[in-house]
């Protein structure tokens, strides 16, 4: 005999958002009782039994993170009869001897199907499934059971041309089969449409089921592999069969009866009114019920054990051999058997962005296993002109070359907001009405490149470059983006926040799906933030200590760079008296009093390209401009920024009024002599490196 049990509900239509407010609750430990709301309490834990949804399982807290599909796949990759969902249908199928996972068996004759003929034969029937399947011993009675053999059936029946016609509404008439499943059709067909659900395979309009799986990502082709190829089961634990029971039932029937005893009251009774004989009974019934309960929950949590999935960081990850993912290839052997291999050198050519915004089923892969030598936040600071923006647009360049990566540049301002930042809705106009879209921000922007390239066999690495980050309030800039920024050994986000409504809708209609396919944000591995700071600049917002840890700081020093300016000679002072010194030469010069004279610390130095290298390399083509250039830079900022105070210790060649006006005069009479320097004999030394 066959004994079955299933259910009706488990909310197909809408299972990802049933799973995850289930594992929420089964996570929290906050699943509502039967006297709070019945109906919720009935739903979670029919939910809660068949995806493993416990207080301490990892199939929880995945639901509970977004990680749906995850646990829907190793719900097919596992369930199996015999199951603890109830006593009597556990107890049922040990004694039937059934031992089969139903959901894998189904999608394994489907490949099967596909291998050994002709691709219109590779489906199946509800029909099908329930005779060839699950009422049939080699496929439900056997734990390897025999797939070549209920291929060769299947077959062997449809050349026959009869219909198979074995299912029917009528428990009674299938149970003259040897049928015991209530409801059958219905749960069966409850069953596949959590297989057409997964993405595995679909349902016709001839009510076949096929292989199809061209909306699975690479992670779910994993997890699609090991279901194919998963051979376990859970054995239980050994108790008290039925059967067993009965007998010794009927024995202690017999001998109350010989005894006279009733238990119609034996309830009501005490230990001081019973007889010997009475007590002997009830307190063997009671030990009796009691063993079997102890081994029935022992059972529930071993099987509770072998349902849960390994934990992963973060869930869900995908790893990628040199940024590649194997494909799957399937090829059947002799006699049938079913034999995977994986083709390292085959890639799937709709695997493209196009074909990626179409498919409804992928998930974001967020570990693409992309190598790199630069870190994921990196902020490079120093001084004026050290060449911050240089060392990151030249890293950034040999990041991306090779590759179709992308990179955006944003530069931050005090009223630079997370609005900007991230996207917020703005009216746009097609030359017509104007309605309100939303409209993605840089990081969004980016953040959609660097999934969409996740989701393909070579992910490329997408750079967003913040410069002068401190210049706007961070904290309110990055808003709960900063969460996203702790990153763990594999640089992906250590801890996921959710996204808004609005993200998720913009996130849909660029990657495809719908928008309850992204309900959180996570920093991919092939996302990367970098930023510069100057800390010398007047009226710039400080950072935390919590936001400056998440990021890797690297230190531009005041001569770093400066092999890059040594050429540049410019013109000093106006009129007859000017002279042509070595920028690279004044420049150390007048570091070198404020650093060990004036005592300025060194974020307040000149940096080799505090003029710009259009400025340096433009200085002898037109003089006079060049002149009042390096006063309405060079010595502004040091009249104006660094020796505000005490401007006499810097500009020590003036001796009138310190006012900025004389200074400026001073330096057209005197060129570099404003500063106590005298390079009179420069003009008349060859160049040499280094000076």
């Amino acid at each position: 005999m066959f004994h079955y049990l299933f259910t009706n509900d488990l909310r197909i239509r809408n299972l990802d958002e049933a799973l995850h407010d289930a594992g929420k609750c089964f996570a929290q430990g906050r699943v509502p009782s039967a006297d709070t709301d019945k109906n919720a309490n009935n739903n979670m834990n029919t939910l809660g039994f068949y995806f493993n949804l416990t207080k301490d399982s990892q199939c929880a807290l995945d639901c509970a993170d977004g990680n749906i599909r995850r646990v829907v796949l190793n719900f097919i990759k596992k369930f199996q009869f015999p199951n603890p969902r109830t006593k009597d249908s556990f107890q049922l199928a040990v004694e039937d001897g059934i031992t089969i996972a139903p959901m894998r068996v189904i999608l394994q004759v489907l490949y099967l199907l596909h291998m050994t003929g002709l691709s219109q034969e590779a489906y199946l029937t509800v029909d099908e499934i329930a005779q060839f399947i699950f009422f049939n011993p080699d496929a439900a009675k056997k734990r390897q059971p025999d797939l070549a053999g209920i291929v060769r059936k299947i077959k062997e029946f449809r050349r026959s041309g009869m219909r198979t016609g074995f299912l029917s509404d009528d428990d009674r008439e299938m149970e003259q089969k040897g049928c015991y499943w209530k409801q059958c059709k219905r749960q069966l067909r409850e069953m596949v449409k959590v297989l057409c659900w997964s993405g595995c395979v679909q349902e016709t309009r001839k009510g076949v089921i096929e292989i199809y799986h061209e909306g699975l990502t690479q992670e779910n082709k994993a997890d699609l592999f090991d279901i194919l190829t998963f051979t376990g089961m859970w054995t239980p634990k050994e108790y008290f069969s039925r059967r067993e029971q009965e007998t010794r039932s009927v024995e202690f029937e017999e001998w109350e009866r010989l005894f006279g005893i009733q238990h119609a009251g034996a309830g009501k009774s005490t230990d001081s009114q019973e007889s010997p004989e009475a007590k002997e009974s009830r307190r063997h019934r009671e030990n009796l019920e009691a063993i079997e309960h102890m081994n029935f929950q022992e059972n529930k949590r071993a099987y509770q054990r072998y349902m849960d999935i390994e934990p992963e960081n973060p869930p869900g990850a995908v790893f990628r051999e040199g940024g590649m993912q194997p494909d799957m290839a399937f090829t059947g052997e002799a006699g049938g058997q079913l034999s995977l291999h994986m083709d390292r050198n085959n890639t799937d050519k709709n695997n493209t962005d196009k074909n990626i915004n179409k498919s409804p089923l992928q998930e974001p892969v967020y570990r693409t296993g992309l190598l790199a030598e630069f870190d994921r936040n990196r902020i490079v600071f120093g001084a004026p002109g050290t060449g911050k923006s240089y060392r990151l647009n030249q890293d950034a360049q040999a990041l991306l070359k090779n590759t179709s990566g992308t990179m955006e540049r944003v530069t931050f301002h005090p009223d630079y907001s997370y609005a900007q930042f991230a996207g917020t809705y703005k009216p746009v106009s097609d030359g017509g009405a104007i309605e309100y879209r939303f409209v993605p921000g840089p990081f969004m922007r980016v953040y959609a490149d660097a999934l969409k390239s996740g989701r393909t066999d070579s992910p490329q690495p997408h750079v967003l470059l913040v410069e002068e980050i401190n210049r706007a309030r961070v904290a309110a800039v990055f808003g709960d983006i900063f969460q996203l920024l702790d990153r763990d050994a594999g640089h992906v986000s250590e801890y996921r926040i959710q996204a808004s409504e609005d993200i998720r809708r913009f996130l849909a209609a660029e990657l495809g799906g719908q928008p309850q396919d992204y309900p959180w944000l996570c920093l991919p591995d092939n996302l990367f933030i970098w930023a510069t700071m100057n800390s010398a600049d007047q009226g710039v917002f400080p950072m935390d200590t919590a936001f400056k840890r998440r990021w890797s700081f690297e230190y531009l020093g005041i001569d770093e760079s400066q092999e890059l300016a040594q050429g540049y000679r410019i013109p000093a002072g106006m009129g007859p008296g000017r002279r042509y010194v070595n920028w690279n030469r004044l420049r150390r010069g007048i570091n070198q009093i404020l650093a060990q004279e004036c005592r300025v610390n060194e974020d307040k130095l000149l940096g080799p390209f505090f003029l710009s290298k259009n400025m340096l390399e433009g200085a002898l083509a037109n003089e006079d401009a060049f002149v009042r250039a390096f006063e309405s830079k060079v010595l502004m900022y040091l009249f104006e920024d660094v020796m505000k105070m005490r401007p006499g210790n810097i500009f020590k060649g003036h001796k009138g009024l310190m006012i900025f006006s004389e200074i400026c005069r001073a330096y057209e009479d005197q060129g570099e002599g404003i500063f106590g320097l005298d390079f009179s004999q420069e003009e008349q030394m060859p160049y040499k490196e280094g000076i």
